[in-house]
């Protein structure tokens, strides 16, 4: 009992320099909970008191040691840095139960070029998903052409709305007028100006009185002709059907148009113009001889009876001739003055395509031409010409029927008519993404397990080839070695 006491005393002395907190502990407790004394223990920062029994006698004696002082942050990031660089140096991810102390060596090695290859082709991966560019289809239902619109600025390149109807007409989208020539709808393509020029005593003569009327009735005509030509065009075009199984964009949609325009005007120009040329060759290519011997002159040679008629082709300008060419001309002249623009030639058709209308937009000579042919103007009024187009006035007739006699065209598209036909109801675009984390990652497990069963196959053997060669080399230049130091003993 005394030896217990002497013990309690020193107990309570240990416990007196402790914290406050633990100043309610006395020594029946310090003995009886172990746990306790465990914990007040771990808690005491200074000082700690052991108790061991004293073998050699009766009671017990105190041992106290002094702790280790505070670890700086400093010593402790350096204690981390040296307790992992000394795993890593040890680390083995190949280890068996074998105790070998090379086998294990070449272990430590194989698990080094193993994390280093991984490490590296894992990076390389990284690297790759991260910039690798990757394509995203996305399907956006369609309501309307403004919704249309903005996936179209924001996805011009990518973007393709298929239609539900694929061929829609012409007409359902497009609307064209023409303007044209003045003179088309103009008095000189009247009957009453035909009639004002027509000379019944000068039918036979080589002059304009005999053909000015039949010249204003070909023009007349090649206005007629022009315009029935465009309004046969024009209905074919309507009905011709614009084939596109995906919504063009606004910008393809007009360029497309536009060369379907210019495709078609073209195209009904050059079928008019063939059509004139085959009458010109069929004409020419005969001899035909018109009615008021303006290309072909009778000759009588001998006034008998079933004499034979002899035919001699006309000259003008004192060089072309009818016979070798059918738009020999020259100007016509009345009352010693030129009328500017018109001219007289093989054939009044002829004529008429080689002439201008400068004349019609000029009062005085129209004056002039009417005064030519004694027309009595007092009660009539014929209007000259006032409308100047960008072809000016000095314009060939012939000219004028290469264009269909058209000042102008006026197109009318509509690309809203066209997406309400077409009629879409979903899109689809696409955007490159360069960056996505879970692919990056889906990718890397994809790949890690066959990566790691080929690195775990392939290391172990490189490493065993290069311990064999590093032996070898070691075995070959030991005795090398010894010997040249013999042989200098």
């Amino acid at each position: 009992m005394a030896g217990r006491g002497h013990a309690e005393a020193v107990v309570m002395n240990l416990l007196n320099g402790l914290s406050g907190c633990y100043r309610t502990v006395v020594a029946d407790n310090f003995f009886t909970s172990i746990s306790l004394a465990k914990r007040l223990l771990e808690q005491d920062t200074y000082l700690i008191g052991t108790l061991r029994s004293n073998r050699t006698g009766s009671g017990y004696e105190v041992v106290q040691k002094k702790l280790k002082p505070a670890i700086s942050i400093s010593n402790r990031i350096y204690l981390f840095f040296q307790t992992t660089k000394t795993k890593l140096l040890n680390l083995n991810l190949f280890q068996d139960r074998s105790t070998n102390h090379e086998k294990i060596r070449k272990q430590i090695w194989t698990t080094r070029l193993y994390l280093v290859i991984f490490i590296i082709i894992l990076f390389i991966l990284v690297l790759y998903t991260s910039l690798n560019k990757k394509s995203i289809n996305i399907n956006v239902q369609l309501s309307s052409l403004t919704q249309y619109q903005q996936l179209e600025i924001k996805y011009k390149s990518t973007l393709t709305c298929p239609c539900n109807r694929i061929s829609i007409e012409y007409k359902e989208f497009i609307e064209l007028k023409v303007s044209y020539h003045e003179v088309c709808t103009s008095d000189f393509i009247s009957q009453q100006w035909f009639d004002y020029l027509y000379n019944k005593q000068k039918i036979n003569d080589r002059n304009f009185l005999a053909t000015a009327s039949i010249q204003f009735q070909v023009l007349a005509s090649l206005c007629k002709l022009t315009q029935e030509t465009i309004n046969i065009g024009l209905t074919q075009f309507y009905s011709t059907k614009f084939i596109s199984g995906q919504l063009n964009l606004n910008e393809t949609f007009q360029k497309q148009i536009n060369s379907i325009l210019n495709i078609f005007q073209r195209s009904i120009s050059q079928t008019f113009k063939r059509t004139l040329d085959m009458i010109h060759e069929v004409i020419h290519g005969n001899f035909y001889m018109t009615i008021f011997q303006t290309n072909w002159k009778f000759t009588v040679l001998e006034r008998k009876r079933f004499s034979p008629f002899y035919t001699n082709p006309l000259t003008y300008n004192n060089s072309c001739n009818c016979g070798t060419s059918s738009k020999c001309s020259e100007k016509v002249i009345l009352n010693n003055s030129i009328i500017d623009g018109l001219v007289i030639g093989c054939y009044p058709f002829e004529s008429m395509l080689q002439s201008s209308l400068q004349c019609l937009y000029n009062q005085t000579c129209l004056e002039l031409i009417l005064l030519y042919f004694k027309v009595q103007t007092d009660n009539i009024t014929f209007n000259i010409l006032s409308s100047i187009n960008q072809y000016g006035i000095d314009e060939k007739v012939e000219h004028m029927v290469d264009r269909l006699f058209v000042d102008q065209w006026y197109i009318d598209y509509s690309y809203e008519k066209y997406f309400q036909q077409c009629y879409p109801t979903f899109c689809t675009y696409s955007y490159i993404q360069y960056f996505n984390i879970f692919y990056i990652i889906t990718t890397i497990l994809s790949l890690y397990s066959g990566l790691t069963i080929t690195l775990t196959l392939i290391i172990p053997f490189i490493i065993h080839i290069l311990f064999r060669l590093f032996y070898r080399r070691k075995t070959f230049i030991t005795p090398l070695s010894q010997t040249l130091n013999q042989n200098i003993d």
